[in-house]
């Protein structure tokens, strides 16, 4: 038994002590979330139903394929959220929509520093086709859509 012990304290001291792969070590990609808002009044399309949450999807124009996303409508919030943006280095490109147009494009570089403490950069962060800023203290970048 004792001896059992002393195996498996090894292979515990080896296992924790041996150098990890940088990978092992990554934070995970930055959450980009979206708020459309009324260009005209401010208020959030999805918020005073112009807008239909269910409708939305999201496309990669490089490969055509539909990006998951989520809708998050606590506390009237209303946001598209990207989740693993840039999981791997790459560039990408996918389009917002609603009811099958397109209400704006994001564009960026992601690109994966594999170092001690890995983590993900984002380069060129462009998002086309609509009026955008991002809130600084929240994250959320306001997309401004005018409605006709």
């Amino acid at each position: 038994m004792k001896q059992l012990s002393q195996l498996v304290f090894i292979f515990l001291f080896v296992s924790c002590n041996s150098k990890a792969d940088a990978i092992d070590n990554l934070t995970a990609p930055e959450t980009f979330a979206f708020q459309l808002i009324n260009k005209d009044n401010g208020e959030n399309l999805f918020t005073n139903k112009i807008l239909d949450s269910k409708k939305i999807n999201v496309k990669n124009l490089d490969s055509g394929e539909i990006v998951k996303h989520s809708f998050v409508s606590q506390n009237n919030l209303d946001l598209i959220v990207l989740e693993n943006v840039g999981r791997e280095s790459e560039t990408v490109n996918y389009s917002i929509n609603v009811d099958d147009e397109s209400i704006f494009e994001l564009h960026l570089d992601a690109i994966l520093t594999k170092e001690e403490n890995s983590d993900y950069e984002y380069q060129n962060i462009e998002i086309t086709n609509k009026e955008s800023n991002l809130d600084k203290t929240s994250g959320v970048y306001k997309v401004f859509v005018a409605m006709e």
